[in-house]
């Protein structure tokens, strides 16, 4: 954390500012870029998604919303979502193919996205000679008992 009382007020003004920036400010340009990536259907910014991804299975008190839910449908758009989303200082929370024990999801700031890898839920791989299984990020565990 920056201690501001350390740094002359006209400099001090300029790092809150952007600190403090609006989200409004930046979200037409991350948004158009995000839907260049992944689509439309793979930007959610309803009030109700925004609300349901940023909760857990057990974790439903004290929660902060994302500024969007970046869904993938390829493993090949993360680059440019990563690119994106440094470029514009959000955070980014990856979710799996659902719901955890552990909010280990949960955005704990408000400049960020949620990446939602239910989209890429291919399994790769059975073994059962050797007892394992290759899964892709978004696989759960009922495609897996199927």
């Amino acid at each position: 954390m920056i201690s501001l009382a350390a740094i002359p007020a006209r400099l001090a003004f300029h790092i809150v500012g952007k600190m403090n920036q609006s989200v409004d400010s930046i979200m037409p340009a991350f948004l158009a870029t995000m839907r260049s990536v992944v689509g439309d259907d793979g930007v959610k910014t309803t009030a109700d998604d925004l609300t349901y991804y940023s909760h857990d299975l057990f974790f439903w008190d004290g929660h902060i919303e994302p500024v969007a839910i970046i869904r993938l449908s390829a493993r090949e758009h993360v680059p440019a979502i990563v690119r994106t989303a440094i470029a514009h200082d959000m955070a980014i929370y990856i979710r799996g193919g659902g719901m955890s024990y552990t909010n280990g999801y949960g955005p704990t700031t408000a400049h960020s996205i949620v990446l939602d890898l239910s989209g890429l839920n291919r399994i790769i791989e059975v073994d059962p000679i050797n007892r394992f299984i290759t899964v892709e990020a978004g696989c759960t565990w009922a495609q897996v008992i199927e």
